[in-house]
């Protein structure tokens, strides 16, 4: 995760995703990269049960 600070606003980049996203605050900008992570880890767990069925 990539973090810095543009025009006032909170910029986080996800590493390997290539997404970024602008927050007021920082919290809500940390919030939002751990759900983001959470779920493209879920995701990847999902896939890979689903192809060894």
């Amino acid at each position: 995760m990539i973090f810095y600070i543009k025009d006032g606003k909170h910029v986080f980049t996800l590493s390997g995703l290539n997404e970024s996203q602008s927050f007021d605050n920082f919290k809500a900008g940390i919030e939002w990269a751990y759900v983001r992570k959470l779920a493209l880890q879920t995701e990847q767990l999902v896939g890979k049960q689903n192809v060894r069925h």
